[in-house]
């Protein structure tokens, strides 16, 4: 018992580790969409970082950069020169044309939903998605003459179309309540079908006659999965598809916690509680790796951008005013809008933290 309640330990040990080495991994990607949209504008880099804290190890390399690997690796930064504590030199990052920062500034973000568009196809090849193919029906209203019958490819529900931005995540849109009454479009025999469904129970027989003791929810229908040589091709086809449904879902769901839709202790938690739930996810299943990396690169990215003080969104929206004006807002007023921005960031997720890891434990 007690080796076994040590084995389970060091397991969620290494799970937590390796949440952490994945959330470093995202921020270093966007840091280096940072520094190559600097070193491409040729604007001068003060210093890239992996980890914050005290340096455990630093170089300076023969461009002038310092290349640090610093204590805490939840995080990491590629800083320019500012006036503000160099002074006026010709290396600080606000001389240089706002169009030229603005790239620099927006990179970070676009490295990361980058990443997870290829991360999304990894996850695709390797997990795979079910086909949109009916490979059984279950007993029930639904498969009697006129129903749903096995070969159906389901090409719409309801009055939505299935294309690359939704086939993916198709089964979400069969959910409805129960006893709920809509139609599936199938391409059968080479002819669109409607079929009016209800969702509800139903049962499975097997083949030998065998009935299922607990009925199936739904539709009474099930798919099989997209073989290995279609899911190579597929998996290149939908990345970029699904890296944006996902992005706007984020979107989404940040308007719903401007509307009150969603609630922000419940739905949102700082580093700690995401390491946690990154690693209780993966003990579930190890292969849930494949879904968290493309998952946190689109929310990294996407979140960077919005146009929250002190994050690159917000810095994008300075530059963009400096650039059309031709002149800055003032710095000072900036700066302090972007430090309270940040202190208040800070603030939210560590009480975020602390109220979901001491407060909404189950």
């Amino acid at each position: 018992m007690l080796l076994s309640s040590a084995s389970s330990v060091i397991y969620y040990i290494v799970l937590v580790v390796g949440a952490i080495l994945m959330l470093l991994l995202h921020i270093l990607i966007h840091e280096l969409g940072h520094y190559s949209a600097a070193r491409w504008m040729k604007i001068k880099v003060k210093e890239f970082s992996v980890g914050f804290g005290p340096a455990i190890a630093k170089k300076t390399n023969k461009r002038g950069e310092l290349v640090s690997l610093r204590a805490f690796p939840l995080g990491g930064y590629c800083s320019f020169y500012d006036e503000a504590i160099e002074g006026n030199t010709e290396f600080s990052f606000n001389k240089y044309p706002p169009k030229k920062r603005l790239l620099v500034l927006a990179m970070g973000g676009i490295f990361n939903i980058v990443s997870a568009i290829l991360f999304s196809a990894i996850m695709l090849c390797i997990i795979g998605f079910s086909s949109t193919e009916i490979a059984k029906v279950y007993e029930g209203e639904n498969n009697g003459p006129g129903g749903l019958k096995v070969g159906d490819v389901i090409v719409a529900i309801d009055d939505t179309e299935l294309n690359y931005f939704n086939s993916i995540n198709f089964s979400k849109m069969l959910r409805h309540a129960q006893d709920d009454q809509f139609t599936i479009t199938v391409m059968r025999d080479g002819v669109r079908t409607p079929v009016e469904v209800t969702y509800g129970e139903y049962t499975y027989v097997g083949e030998d006659g065998t009935v299922s003791e607990k009925p199936y929810v739904g539709v009474g229908i099930s798919f099989g999965r997209v073989a290995l040589g279609r899911r190579l091709v597929y998996s290149v086809l939908y990345a970029a598809p699904y890296t944006l449904n996902m992005a706007w879902q984020i979107l989404t769901f940040f308007g719903g916690l401007i509307t009150g839709s969603y609630k922000l202790v419940e739905t949102l938690g700082g580093p700690v509680s995401t390491v946690k739930t990154m690693a209780d996810y993966t003990k579930i299943d190890w292969r849930n790796i494949f879904v968290l990396l493309p998952f946190i690169a689109v929310n990294l990215g996407v979140f960077n951008l919005l146009p929250i003080p002190a994050l690159d969104g917000s810095k994008l929206i300075f530059t963009t005013i400096e650039w059309i004006r031709g002149k800055p807002v003032n710095r000072n007023v900036e700066a302090y809008i972007h430090f309270a921005g940040l202190v208040l960031l800070l603030g939210l997720v560590i009480v975020l933290d602390v109220i979901r890891l001491f407060f909404m434990r189950n």
